[in-house]
């Protein structure tokens, strides 16, 4: 018996169909989804929507002091926000900084004397330390 040709085609479009079916409910399933995960904070929605934008704060800039017993010689590293430079010096010495965290890691180059690092934010000190070991090591950070 051969089979019917009307019912082959039927079966045909509701395959067809079928499949957009599953495909449209796919896409749906997966935008609820995608949009579940999306973030709900009141300030991604303010800036999505244009209204209080505020621009961006400028970069946190530190001060570092390397103070101590006039005249001895240090070296070492300073940076901020995952930069970082070496530095050779004598005290008194001052550097600037920007970037969060920012620090500094200063060692005396000699054997007598006092070498002291400060850390500020504007006016304020953040960090100090000292050492009058020979050849010494002073670590400060912005927090």
């Amino acid at each position: 018996m051969a089979a019917n040709p009307q019912k082959k085609n039927w079966f045909q479009r509701h395959k067809i169909l079928g499949t957009f079916l599953i495909i449209f409910v796919f896409l749906i399933l997966a935008g609820m989804i995608s949009n579940a995960l999306s973030p709900k904070d009141s300030k991604v929605q303010s800036l999505n929507s244009n209204e209080n934008i505020n621009p961006p704060s400028p970069p946190n800039t530190y001060t570092i002091e390397i103070l101590g017993t006039e005249g001895i010689e240090f070296s070492g590293n300073i940076g901020g926000g995952g930069n970082s430079r070496s530095i050779d010096g004598s005290v008194p010495s001052t550097y600037t900084v920007e970037g969060w965290p920012a620090v500094a890691v200063i060692q005396k180059k000699g054997a007598s004397g006092i070498l002291k690092v400060i850390m500020k934010k504007g006016d304020k000190i953040l960090n100090e330390q000292e050492t009058s070991a020979a050849y010494g090591v002073v670590t400060v950070s912005s927090g």
